[in-house]
């Protein structure tokens, strides 16, 4: 994983993900609504969230690679992805939203050699 890609985590360039989703989210300390249905909002904030998925991923170094950087983050860190405000090299700082989640596809011997292949690696990055 030393090549240039589309996402960046903690420094590291990981393999561009198939789902790549982009959300923003509003922060509220309070919100309510009142006998007559108006609501009422005390915003403090908008955070990004980035949904990340890659589908088929076949056993090899670069997929455990992945899985033990996304599962070995520290409490925040880093991302660099393209914005859809046109910054290809936006930058925030996040942390992983829970679960990381995958899930495996197949599994068989290879005559001496145990093989697996996984699908749907999960995880959500959400501005500090």
């Amino acid at each position: 994983m030393v090549y240039k890609g589309m996402l960046k985590i903690n420094g590291i360039w990981v393999p561009t993900p198939t789902t790549f989703d982009f959300s923003t989210e509003d922060l509220e300390d309070e919100a309510f609504r009142t006998a007559d249905g108006l609501m009422h909002r005390q915003r403090v904030g908008k955070k990004i969230k980035l949904a990340c998925a890659w589908q088929v991923i076949p056993e090899s170094d670069e997929y455990y690679s992945l899985v033990s950087l996304l599962d070995g983050l520290p409490e925040f860190f880093p991302v660099q992805f393209p914005h859809p405000n046109g910054n290809n090299s936006y930058v925030i700082t996040a942390y992983r939203g829970n679960p990381l989640s995958t899930s495996m596809r197949s599994y068989y011997d290879n005559g001496k050699k145990k093989i697996s292949y996984w699908k749907n690696l999960k995880v959500n990055f959400i501005e500090r």
